[in-house]
């Protein structure tokens, strides 16, 4: 009896503990939506660094660090005056997280931002076209996962409406024939 009652005290204490990757997430958002209606960044950068420092400290949410580093160092790119070094330094680590995570999408965002980050600064221009070539790789490789994605999605529809994945090649019909004969 005594360890149910613990159970569902615990239980109930975990329901009244605060949701941090929800209040991540919701500040994410409503930074996000605040840029987005442009001219807000005095709004929307302490939004992104709350989100950040929840997703970081609380959630290990390596997805939502990466995305909310992205946003503050293009919040911060954008800004006059801003402190391009930072910037440079967030969106790295932003691009470094999106690599380990796989996150294509992010990795392009961060790419495009170090791209007007480095023309800002007057970088070198082999250091801008590298960066360039790079970013078109990069490129390449999402069109060809969005076009094999897409061919999936194509192949299980099919599938779904009963249809074959592939039609057999004639060698194996030809194959299938004779072994039947055969027997």
């Amino acid at each position: 009896h005594e360890d149910a009652a613990a159970a569902a005290s615990a239980a109930a204490d975990e329901a009244a503990a605060p949701n941090y990757a929800y209040q991540a997430a919701a500040l994410f958002v409503s930074g996000y939506a605040a840029l987005r209606q442009g001219g807000a960044s005095q709004e929307a950068k302490p939004k992104l660094s709350r989100a950040l420092k929840l997703a970081h400290s609380q959630c290990c949410n390596h997805q939502l660090v990466a995305q909310s580093l992205s946003l503050i160092g293009t919040v911060v790119l954008d800004t006059r005056g801003g402190d391009l070094g930072q910037s440079l330094d967030m969106l790295q680590s932003s691009f470094t997280l999106s690599k380990a995570q796989e996150d294509m999408p992010a990795q392009l965002g961060c790419l495009g931002g170090l791209l007007r980050l480095h023309r800002l600064r007057g970088s070198p221009e082999e250091e801008q076209s590298a960066l360039t070539s790079y970013r078109r790789r990069k490129l390449s490789a999402y069109d060809a996962l969005v076009a094999a994605a897409a061919e999936d999605e194509a192949r299980l529809v099919r599938i779904a409406a009963g249809g074959l994945i592939e039609p057999l090649p004639a060698t194996d019909v030809v194959a299938m024939d004779a072994d039947d004969v055969a027997t």
